[in-house]
């Protein structure tokens, strides 16, 4: 699904070797091992599992998909209980019934929940299909490397997106905005600085960049936009998703310049602190106040405020019968809370 490695030993006839090649081709999402997915640096997160022997990684591999179980349960179950993001008809996360202390506080909340909600949902199906391709299929543990790597350790933008956060769909942003804006920009400069110019080559990289986190609020409006219209019944593309990444490069750019400048990369506390702003505070930032006028506006929706908007949570992810902390948690609870009142 993910690796580089043949899953199938190297006596098999040509034919079979050319079928399991082109399906290789096809699952290999991030594009470890091909053309596609060398052209630009690509991450791979540390193997932290024992690849040999097999066993011991096939058990390794199941405890951690039985704990993102239930914390992708518990993550669920927790979204139910806020008010409008745990319904089908989906709300806002920024509840004007509460002060605003409280206000932004919960809306912190549920979008640091929404990003370790995606992080614990990857890592389960990663490691589902990594028993399978492993266990059954025989292939190499090391066509299964993590999908992760910590993200909440993050001590700048760029590392967070580029290392960190998973590169699923990395070559996906490169085709919708970073190669098209990397070739436009160089070619304009190249007309002027000459096609071969330093100065051509770093507006190149400039537009990759920015076209790169262009492609991404795209891919991400694109998919907010096939959801129902939503608990404001508005529905339609959501163009603040493009606007947040668009920014989210800028604070990439800056992170360079300050290298450039200082010698130094961003990092420490202060570069946690900064990677947290931009993650956490500056999407809620543009759901509330418009970019272009500074004022209230609530329907000017930020990724996670557009996703939980049109329902995103609000729907049977886990059947009852197949939570844990449905079936145990939540009974146990009430169990012990009768016995303390009793």
């Amino acid at each position: 699904m993910n690796g580089h490695v043949s899953p199938i030993a190297d006596n098999r006839s040509a034919l079979v070797r050319d079928l399991n090649d082109l399906a290789d081709l096809f699952s290999s999402i991030r594009g470890i091992g091909w053309d596609f997915g060398t052209d630009n640096p690509l991450h791979i997160p540390r193997e932290w599992r024992q690849t040999e022997p097999v066993g011991v990684f096939l058990r390794q591999t199941a405890v951690q998909l039985g704990i993102s179980f239930l914390i992708f349960d518990l993550l669920e179950c927790t979204f139910k209980l806020i008010p409008g993001v745990g319904t089908p008809e989906g709300g806002t996360i920024f509840l004007p019934q509460l002060p605003p202390l409280l206000r932004y506080s919960l809306s912190t909340f549920i979008s640091l929940m929404t990003g370790l909600f995606v992080v614990f949902a990857f890592q389960m199906w990663h490691n589902y299909f990594a028993l399978i391709g492993v266990g059954l299929l025989g292939h190499s543990p090391l066509s299964y490397p993590p999908i992760f790597n910590a993200p909440w350790k993050a001590q700048s933008v760029s590392s967070f997106w580029s290392a960190r956060w998973h590169q699923l769909v990395r070559q996906s942003f490169f085709i919708y905005g970073g190669y098209p804006l990397q070739w436009l920009c160089a070619t304009t400069v190249s007309l002027f600085k000459g096609k071969n110019s330093k100065a051509a080559k770093r507006a190149g990289e400039i537009g990759l960049v920015v076209g790169t986190f262009i492609g991404s609020g795209l891919y991400h409006g694109i998919s907010i936009w096939t959801m129902h219209a939503g608990s404001d019944q508005k529905g339609g593309f959501d163009y603040q998703a493009p606007i947040y990444f668009t920014v989210c490069s800028l604070a990439v750019l800056t992170e360079r310049l300050f290298r450039i400048t200082t010698g130094k990369k961003v990092g420490g506390i202060w570069g946690w602190l900064w990677t947290a702003f931009w993650v956490l505070g500056a999407s809620q930032m543009m759901s509330e106040w418009s970019l272009n006028t500074y004022v209230t506006c609530a329907d000017r929706n930020a990724i996670v405020d557009a996703w939980h908007r049109r329902g995103l949570m609000g729907g049977m992810i886990i059947p009852p019968r197949l939570s844990p902390i449905r079936m145990i948690l939540i009974p146990l609870g009430r169990t012990l809370n009768g016995l303390v009142k009793a």
